[in-house]
């Protein structure tokens, strides 16, 4: 429903401009600052795994001379380098089936590797050891397809040739001064732990938790013969993810603070700044995030450290995006920038932490502060790294809570997510229904004295002084708030943003088809209804449906609340507002084109309800009209 301010509705224009500004701002500036229960209703990831699927294994005798070594679950593949005794690939098993315990659905990326990039789907990238169930040493070939890499790493080429991602870019390097600290030869390796030595009496111990009681979790610990100094521990780059069609790494941190927790976003660095640091702190966690997914390095007690970042050009550290559509360079890879993270260890001799490798899901990460917290822990807090932070956050992280509480309730009854935005639109509407009733009973008032008040405009037309207070007057006898219409607006602007954050941000909807599959494959991305190769400036190379449709009903909407009048009578400002109403299709149409196809969903039903109500608000008001006559 349109709602008026006042007589002219200019006052509708400032809020109506307040939205589409706070919807800019957030999606070109300031990114998600997340901005999702799991999408596996048949078998949550806490459930026992399922058998893992027959892998090609090449037993050998006694030891390997690989300097590659794998931990893996039915969620995770880990490669390990000796050497550094660091970690070069992160894979994230895909959920392939409904029995299939992983939450991570593939994506229009994962489906574009396959087939421009074949020699890249391969996981591990090169043949590396492990150890079987049963204890045996084997070699571990690379495999076609069933995962995602978390982390960047080396990007083979088509006919032969390598993109390697160098060392120093591993997840767990130890740096001292800036130089990765080496010479780490494997001590022990089981088929979940892997344990690494250096001459200089530095140990790290990796364990693989399993994936029925803690999933995504990777157990570390280091120690040291003597405190480190200058020392820090490296997250590793992570692959680049879109959100909101746009690339939007995070970078986070959880101190305490007093008897709770404070989260905290750093700065990314720059070209320009290529290092950006915290305050020292009681440190709780880092974060190194992709938007839908993170590596969180937690240390199971506090410790007093600080959290680094890094700056690395693209071309150093190429994203696997770099490999679709390359005879157009669809995406450079100084486009994306890698960031890497570093937690100090100075002044420590060892340090035990529990490290998150996956999606930022709500139910998981609420499932694992509870799990440390049955193991006699205390609450690692991990689930606040879904919590909302920015110059927005007092407005949309109470209501993002609020509508995801109601999302989540709605996808239990339907268990679809595209059907629970649409009941979460239909609740909104139902909750703010008396505010809109009244707004609307009092734009019917502002109706009937229209006349009055054109006379008014007419007689005054030269004495803008002298019409305001006339208009008051008016107003003041008729009993009416000439700016109760612009109520509904600003109390619509909390759900608005923070329908905007969940929906942009909210893993449960990465690669959720609506309903059925179909045009609409991915909630968290723009609808594809159909494509073609050459990008067209803005457009791109898909079709978007949905805001289009959005567009059209705006408009539909524009005209329903519009009067009829001779052009010829109107006042400069109707005429303004006339074509302000015309207009605003083609605002809506830009903003949401590469929206989230679930936002657009969204919109699109919060449209149609006012439409919907804007109607019977009228049929009531001829009703009343001819009663009176």
């Amino acid at each position: 429903m349109v709602y008026s301010c006042s007589v002219d509705k200019k006052s509708y224009i400032p809020f109506l401009l307040l939205f589409l500004g706070l919807f800019a701002l957030q999606y070109f500036f300031f990114g998600p600052k997340v901005q999702e229960t799991t999408d596996a209703p048949e078998q949550t990831v806490l459930e026992t795994a399922k058998e893992k699927t027959e892998k090609e294994w090449i037993l050998v005798a006694g030891e390997s001379s690989l300097s590659r070594f794998v931990l893996e679950n039915d969620l995770v593949q880990l490669v390990f380098l000796e050497g550094t005794g660091s970690i070069c690939e992160i894979n994230l098993k895909l959920k392939e089936n409904k029995k299939d315990p992983s939450i991570v659905l593939p994506v229009a990326i994962d489906k574009n590797i396959i087939a421009q990039s074949p020699e890249n789907d391969l996981y591990p990238l090169f043949s590396a050891k492990v150890v079987t169930g049963s204890g045996e040493s084997a070699t571990l070939a690379p495999q076609k397809g069933g995962y995602m890499p978390l982390l960047r790493r080396s990007l083979k080429k088509e006919g032969g040739g390598l993109m390697q991602i160098p060392d120093e870019y591993g997840a767990f390097n130890l740096m001292h001064n800036g130089t990765v600290i080496g010479g780490f030869r494997v001590a022990s390796f089981t088929h979940d732990t892997i344990v690494f030595k250096s001459g200089k009496g530095i140990m790290k111990s990796f364990t693989l938790t399993p994936a029925g009681v803690t999933p995504y979790i990777l157990d570390v610990e280091i120690t040291s013969s003597e405190p480190l100094s200058e020392t820090t521990l490296t997250s590793g780059i992570l692959e680049a993810e879109f959100v909101s069609n746009s690339y939007m790494p995070l970078l986070q941190y959880l101190s305490k603070n007093g008897s709770g927790t404070k989260l905290r976003s750093l700065k990314l660095p720059t070209q320009k700044n290529k290092k950006t640091s915290s305050d020292d702190i009681n440190l709780l966690w880092t974060n190194n995030s992709s938007g839908f997914f993170g590596l969180i390095q937690n240390p199971v007690k506090a410790i007093p450290s600080k959290m680094e970042s890094e700056w690395i050009q693209g071309d150093k550290v190429p994203s696997r995006l770099t490999l679709i559509d390359t005879a157009r360079d669809e995406y450079p890879a100084d486009n994306f920038p890698g960031y890497m993270t570093r937690l100090s260890l100075d002044g420590l001799s060892s340090i035990r932490m529990h490290t998150l490798l996956g999606p930022l899901d709500r139910s998981l990460l609420k499932q694992l502060d509870a799990a440390f917290v049955n193991q006699g822990e205390t609450s690692p807090h991990l689930s606040e790294a879904r919590t909302v932070t920015g110059i927005f956050s007092f407005l949309s992280e109470p209501f993002a809570k609020f509508c995801f509480f109601l999302m989540q309730f709605f996808h239990l009854i339907t268990r679809s997510w595209g059907f629970s935005i649409i009941l979460l639109t239909v609740a909104v509407r139902l909750l703010l229904y008396p505010l809109n009733n009244w707004s609307a009973k009092s734009m019917a008032k502002m109706q009937e004295i229209k006349p009055k008040i054109d006379a008014l405009q007419a007689k005054f037309k030269n004495d803008k002084q002298r019409l305001m207070m006339e208009q008051h007057m008016l107003y003041k006898s008729e009993g009416i708030n000439p700016f109760s219409g612009c109520l509904p607006l600003i109390i619509q602007l909390p759900f608005l943003i923070g329908m905007y954050e969940l929906i942009r941000s909210s893993f449960e909807l990465r690669g959720v088809s609506f309903i059925i599959p179909s045009w609409i494959g991915n909630l968290a991305a723009p609808d594809v209804l159909f494509s073609w190769s050459y990008p067209i400036p803005f457009i791109g190379t898909g079709f978007h449906l949905l805001p289009i449709l959005l567009a059209f009903f705006t408009y539909l909407q524009q005209k329903m609340s519009q009067s009829k009048q001779d052009k010829s009578t109107m006042s400069d400002e109707q005429k303004q507002m006339q074509t302000m109403m015309v207009f605003m299709p083609f605002v809506m149409l830009v903003l949401f084109y590469k929206m989230p196809s679930g936002l657009n969903i969204y919109w699109l039903s919060t449209t149609l309800l006012g439409m919907l109500q804007q109607e019977l608000v009228q049929r009531k008001m001829r009703t009343m009209k001819k009663a009176r006559k």
